[in-house]
Formats: structure tokens, C-alpha cells, sequence
């Protein structure tokens, strides 16, 4: 399921899967910066997150920086130590092919540092209003500096006349984000590295004109994907939009009552009982609230396209269960999969169907097009087959409680923090080798083993400042 599921995300948000196969060959600096190396580590110019990776030859052979690009695990199976560099958190896999780690070694193995450069870093810059196309004056713009994802400092700036801003005395071992409020609309660039041979980066920072209404925003597509779930008592939603903010405006949205620092921006319709609803992509699901069966981002909506991926389950009753596909949008196209097998259901206002197979898996496809925000679609769900012939089953369904139990048991167990890591940075070293061979192994979801790897090198990050 999990392999159908990454498949029809790519197929839905338009990403051509023969695209992986006719990759530009890139260099091995490229694929330093590409492959976010440069985020841990620079060369020749001091401790970052990692160790400097200036004189490798000295330290490592060919074949051990290869390994280092592959897969740490490698080298701290045969070290017999982790981390093996002390102080520092171990490497996370970084899944780079063969012919990748090879390039990359070759460039840090043959790396020379630029004459000439500055001791310091610059960024500059200019904050254009696309809207207008003219300069933005009057401005403030922050610039804050992280090791990792700790902040270490923010610097406060007013842009010129021209709307240029400039930022010097930066240090190389630090990433850095520039955030700009403009008519109500924040807008955060992407963290920025200084590259090995790099002192300065420039630019240029698009704001737009904000507009509170939503007129220009529709679905160009919506996809809404049906397979059961594992319980069997509920069917899995996965809903995959295209949207788009046809204008040259920032979508800002309406205020929050009794809230002035948050506004409601894009809409989406859930059943109010629905379960562990999630936001896949293209939305942040610290910046989501709930109000009734709706959910609202809270972040400005720039011109353009957005892909946004949201799933949820939804339980089946004894007899049936209905699920109307509605929008706060008008929906360009719309397009229902539903799997054949596991799934009983009628739908709708959308005509025949079609069959599709997709990895050996058969859905039914449902089309229509121009779907408006008035309107929408009902899916009848047949509940009984949950229970059809449940008796034969009950000593089946009881062995396997019993197994998920045990499992749940020793999962619960095996994931909780040992007392001592808590504090110690050995203990924390240990715990991110620990959960860096559970994701290995399969035993801890991606989501969750990254989210608890960066609150652990968070921790030595932290414990490193104190000292």
C-alpha cells in the first residue's frame, strides 16, 4: 500500500516519473550543495554542525568518504564507535548512489580554497513588490543566523530608498533566513549556507500586494484517492489539490476573532468524524486550525500553483456511510480513485467509471469536470461487508489482538528514552545511534525518527552552547 500510495502522489502532483531517469549529470560541488552537505559542514573555514571537512586525505581513505556519502553506518559498524568524530551528532543516512559519493569524494578530496576571500560573510539584497514591479522602500527586514535549527541571533534592517538591504560581519558556520512583513504578509526565505568558495550572496526578495478576498482562488485539480484502511472498519481519504491564486496578489485572508496575530487563509472541507487527519505537503500543520468541518491555513497564499496533500480516515457505520466531496473552491477537474478491492461504494453525479491499474493494484477512475463550490459529490459507502461473516473470523481477530498487543508492548518499550540519556551528550549520542538503526530496520516511521533525531541534535547543539 505504502508503494501504490508514493506512486499516485507523484503521478497526481505531475511529477513525470521518467524525469528520475534523465537527470542532468551534476558535479560533485553541486551535489555537496544539493545533498545539503554544506548544511553540517564547510570546508576549510571551521566547526559547523559537523567536523570540518578540509584535509580529508589525511584522515580518511577513498573508499571510507565514499562510504561516509552512502551510508555512515558503514563506517561506524567498522570504527566500532558512535559518533566517530566525539562532540559531534552522528550522521544521518544520506542515501547518495555510488556514482554521487564518488563525485563527492572527489571534490572534497581535490578541494582548494579561493584566494582572496573575505573572513566574513555578506548577504544583500534587494525586496521587489511584483505587483507593482517597483522596488519596495520603507521595509524592515530580519536576518537570523541557526546552528542547525537552534537560533543563535536576529540583526533588525530598513532597506533603502531602493529597496536594498545588506548584511556583513556573518559568520561562515551558521545558516541564515531573512523574514520581511509587507501589507500584512510574511514572507521567509529559505535557510541560506555560504557555499566553500562563496563570501557573498545577493537576492532578490519578491513581496506582492495583499488582498483579503478570495475570489482569485480555485482547485485546478483535485484528485481524492479511496483504499481501506487497516483496521478495516474505516476507508483511508487521501485528497491531492492543485490550487491556484489566478491574480497578482498575495491571498492574506480574514482576521481570527478574538486572535489579531493569526488570519484564516485556505479552506478545507473534512467530515467532522473523521480520524488522524494530516497534512502531507505543501501545508505546515503547526499553522492549521479547526473550526467545525473545516480546516484553515493561517499563511498567505502567493500567486501561482500550491500541490497540497491531505488525508484522513473515515469510520464506516454497521449498515452505510456517506462522504460528500464539497469545497470552499470551484474545482476545474476532479478525479475520484477508488480501489476495487477492500472498497464497496457508489458514486455519485460522476458517470461511469473506468478501470485502472496502478502496481498490480485495480481502481475504479471517476472524471468530471467543473465542479463549483456549490456543488458536490456523494460517495455511499456499503459498511456491512466489515462485518460479513465476522463469527468464522473471531478466533482470527482475537489471535491477532493478542499479537498487536505484544507488539505494541515492545514497541512502546523499545522507544522510550533510557533515564540516563536524557542529559548526558554521550547518552544523547547513543539514543540518535539507537534510533538511526531502528529506521534502518523499519522499526520507526520516517516522520517520526526525524523529528526525533533534530530534537536530539538539538540537545547537543544546546549542551555544546552551555559549554
Amino acid at each position: 500500500m505504502k508503494i501504490i500510495y508514493l506512486l499516485l502522489i507523484q503521478i497526481f502532483l505531475f511529477i513525470p516519473i521518467s524525469a528520475y531517469s534523465q537527470q542532468v549529470q551534476k558535479s560533485g560541488e553541486e551535489l555537496f550543495l544539493e545533498k545539503r552537505c554544506v548544511r553540517c559542514h564547510t570546508i576549510g573555514r571551521g566547526i559547523f554542525v559537523g567536523p570540518d571537512l578540509n584535509n580529508l586525505k589525511n584522515k580518511y581513505s577513498t573508499e571510507e568518504i565514499i562510504k561516509w556519502a552512502i551510508n555512515p553506518q558503514l563506517i561506524y559498524q567498522k570504527k566500532g564507535k558512535v559518533p566517530v568524530n566525539q562532540g559531534f551528532p552522528p550522521m544521518p543516512p544520506m542515501n547518495l548512489s555510488q556514482s554521487e559519493a564518488e563525485k563527492v569524494s572527489n571534490y572534497l578530496l581535490n578541494f582548494d580554497l579561493k584566494d582572496g576571500l573575505s573572513e566574513k560573510g555578506t548577504i544583500k539584497g534587494t525586496i521587489v513588490n511584483e505587483t507593482t514591479s517597483q522596488n519596495a522602500s520603507d521595509v524592515e527586514i530580519v536576518l537570523r543566523s541557526y546552528l542547525g535549527d537552534v537560533e543563535q541571533g536576529e540583526s533588525f534592517k530598513k532597506v533603502d530608498a531602493n529597496g536594498n538591504f545588506t548584511f556583513s560581519g556573518l559568520d561562515w558556520n551558521r545558516s541564515y533566513e531573512l523574514t520581511v512583513l509587507y501589507q500584512q504578509a510574511q514572507y521567509t526565505s529559505s535557510k541560506m549556507v555560504f557555499a566553500p568558495n562563496q563570501d557573498i550572496i545577493s537576492l532578490e526578495l519578491p513581496v506582492f500586494n495583499s488582498t483579503e478576498s478570495e475570489k482569485n482562488i480555485s482547485i485546478n485539480n483535485l484528485h481524492v484517492i479511496i483504499y481501506p484502511a487497516s483496521d478495516e472498519k474505516s476507508v483511508s481519504i487521501t485528497n491531492i489539490y492543485e490550487l491556484l491564486n489566478s491574480s497578482n496578489t498575495i491571498f492574506v485572508g480574514s482576521k481570527i476573532e478574538g486572535d489579531n496575530s493569526q488570519r484564516k487563509t485556505l479552506a478545507f472541507k473534512v467530515p467532522e468524524d473523521a480520524k488522524n487527519v494530516n497534512f502531507l505537503n505543501g501545508i505546515n500543520p503547526e499553522n492549521v486550525i479547526k473550526n467545525g468541518d473545516k480546516y484553515f491555513d493561517t499563511t498567505a497564499v502567493n500567486p501561482g500553483f500550491r500541490n497540497v496533500v491531505l488525508s484522513y480516515e473515515l469510520p464506516l457505520q454497521s449498515l452505510s456511510t456517506s462522504l460528500k466531496i464539497e469545497s470552499a473552491y470551484n474545482i476545474n477537474s476532479l478525479i475520484v480513485l477508488k480501489k476495487k478491492d477492500g472498497v464497496e461504494a457508489q458514486v455519485e453525479g460522476m458517470g461511469n467509471s473506468q478501470e485502472v491499474v496502478i502496481e498490480n493494484d485495480t481502481f475504479d477512475k471517476y472524471e468530471r469536470s467543473g465542479l463549483s463550490k456549490d456543488e458536490s459529490v456523494l460517495i455511499l459507502f456499503d459498511g456491512v461487508f466489515v462485518f460479513r461473516e465476522f463469527k468464522k473470523y473471531i478466533p482470527i481477530v482475537l489471535f491477532g489482538i493478542f499479537i498487536l498487543a505484544g507488539i505494541f508492548y515492545s514497541r512502546f518499550n523499545s522507544k522510550s528514552e533510557p533515564k540516563d540519556c536524557v542529559y548526558s551528550r554521550e547518552g544523547l549520542i547513543k539514543e540518535i545511534a539507537r534510533i538511526d538503526d531502528l529506521f534502518e530496520l523499519d522499526g520507526i516511521k520516517e516522520s517520526e525518527y526525524k523529528i526525533k533525531r533534530e530534537e536530539l541534535k538539538n540537545k547537543i547543539i544546546e549542551l555544546n552552547i552551555k559549554k
